[in-house]
């Protein structure tokens, strides 16, 4: 709470000191878990929910309030959790690693059996740079074209398979009780107790209007593509440590 205001105040003092249009890459925590599925990137009914959302409300409140006053040029572009190479996030390096070689070592610390929207990241930065180019998008927000949502089990399935491995996947769930008893001892436990609600049920993102605004920019990246250059990065990544 005391860093992020004062970051996003110093990027908007600089965006207009210098004409410059401010895109920032956002999150979708200012969503609680009171919003409606599919998450709208035109919905501006943010939460007052926990520390991490309620806080990303007021971020984006004051970025977009600063264009429409005209005291900056903003656009906000969002994704949801992500994966992809060199990315770390809930499928990253505390389990990709153990699918390749087979093991059931992985750690999963949110649910998977429920259908949850993932960004690509080498999309993020497409959709960045494609809002970038066109001050006619900017003064809104805009959501990253997401992966068809499928459970996190689903991916992790493929993941799995694709790495040559038989059967069905194998990873360890860190979820429920068992994290909430390590809350007061690790605080990146208790913050995902707090943000535990976008896996509790479907989670799905939006992005229609993205596709009509940039017909011309392909996203998403297949599925199958966005797997496998992820295990690749992975892959190489292991191989060059030993």
């Amino acid at each position: 709470e005391a860093q992020w205001p004062p970051i996003v105040q110093a990027l908007l003092a600089a965006a207009k000191q210098n004409d410059a249009g401010l895109v920032f890459c956002d999150n979708l925590y200012m969503y609680g878990p009171e919003a409606k599925m599919p998450l709208a990137s035109t919905d501006e009914a943010f939460t007052s929910y926990g520390r991490k959302p309620k806080l990303r409300a007021q971020l984006d409140r004051a970025m977009l309030e600063a264009h429409r006053s005209g005291n900056a040029k903003v656009a906000l572009v969002r994704a949801p959790d992500f994966f992809g190479p060199a990315a770390d996030g809930h499928i990253g390096s505390y389990i990709v690693p153990y699918l390749i070689r087979g093991s059931r070592m992985g750690l999963m610390i949110a649910k998977t059996n429920n259908k949850h929207s993932y960004a690509y990241v080498p999309d993020v930065s497409t959709a960045m740079i494609a809002v970038a180019r066109d001050p006619s998008s900017w003064g809104r927000a805009w959501h990253v074209p997401c992966l068809p949502a499928e459970t996190t089990h689903e991916i992790l399935q493929r993941m799995w398979t694709k790495s040559g491995n038989k059967g069905k996947v194998k990873y360890m769930s860190f979820t429920g009780l068992m994290r909430r008893a390590t809350d007061p001892f690790v605080r990146m436990m208790r913050e995902m107790t707090e943000m535990s609600y976008t896996f509790n049920s479907d989670y799905i993102v939006a992005s229609d209007d993205f596709s009509a605004k940039f017909p011309d920019v392909e996203l998403p990246t297949p599925m199958d593509k966005a797997v496998e250059d992820t295990l690749t990065y992975f892959k190489e990544k292991t191989a060059a440590k030993k």
